[in-house]
């Protein structure tokens, strides 16, 4: 893998790019996570984050999907589960063809593995508690089935039982992963699922329902329509990048101190490459 810098500069010249195809066209999208937290605390990335993330709505996500492919240079491409058929997160990407980061859990499928920035689509969310809840549930069970079919890979860090489980689910999904029937269908389940209640226009929060994270946590990520399209323009690493005017309430809301650095040991990648 190539030097933290050199991900970081090649991660910050996508970005740059995805930003002015985003003016050119009206599509409103914030920094977001580690990414709003590297702005708003560093002016720029976080010393030991590899990625890049941003939201939008799922309506200026579809559009952006129209568009993007006639927008981006040669060595750039737009990527999600409608371009790579084992791609199966939640969520797109636009990678780079001039640099790779290949990450343990996927680099078996044969997807594209170059330097990345998330575009994540936010989603309604019922207001009712009862139905919220049962919501995110359902969605849950079928991101914890990605986590199994297809993420899923032994550690050293893990204990002997643990790690014999999950090499035997990888070297299982290794074998199937081409042919196994219900990954599409769980894909396609989860994307209607995510996207059931967008056009009741009542409805004003949104969240990263297309992410897997802990059910608690969906509630924690919400965001308004409103708080999503108010944004100000912020330093990141000597250039200007939008994030939400509500940025300490959204960051409070699911980080709690996020102005305070991490313990030493805290400080690593998210992912795992090869």
């Amino acid at each position: 893998m190539s030097d933290i810098k050199d991900i970081q500069r090649e991660e910050l010249r996508i970005l740059k790019t995805f930003d002015t195809i985003c003016k050119k066209h009206n599509i409103t999208y914030t920094l977001a996570y580690g990414t709003l937290i590297g702005a708003m605390r560093h002016q720029g990335f976080i010393p030991w984050d590899d990625d890049v993330d941003t939201v939008m709505t799922r309506e200026s996500y579809d559009y952006l999907k129209t568009i993007i492919e006639d927008e981006l240079p040669d060595d750039m491409f737009f990527t999600d589960g409608d371009v790579e058929d084992q791609y199966w997160y939640g969520f797109g990407k636009i990678r780079s063809k001039n640099i790779e980061m290949k990450e343990k859990s996927t680099t078996y499928t044969g997807i594209n593995q170059g330097v990345w920035i998330d575009i994540f689509p936010f989603d309604a969310l019922p207001n009712d508690p009862v139905e919220k809840a049962e919501f995110i549930h359902r969605i849950k069970n079928l991101h914890n089935k990605f986590v199994m079919f297809v993420y899923t890979y032994a550690s050293p860090k893990q204990n002997l039982p643990n790690r014999l489980i999950r090499g035997s689910l990888r070297f299982f999904n290794i074998l199937t992963h081409r042919w196994n029937p219900f990954l599409k269908k769980w894909y396609q389940e989860r994307e209607a699922l995510m996207t059931r209640y967008n056009s009741d226009q009542s409805l004003q929060y949104l969240t990263c329902l297309c992410d897997n994270v802990k059910e608690e946590d969906y509630d924690l990520l919400k965001i308004s329509k409103d708080e999503l399209h108010d944004v100000i323009y912020v330093d990141f690493e000597g250039e200007k990048f939008p994030v939400p005017r509500a940025y300490d309430r959204i960051l409070s809301s699911f980080y709690g101190d996020w102005r305070s650095l991490p313990p030493l040991d805290e400080r690593v990648s998210n992912h795992t490459f090869e």
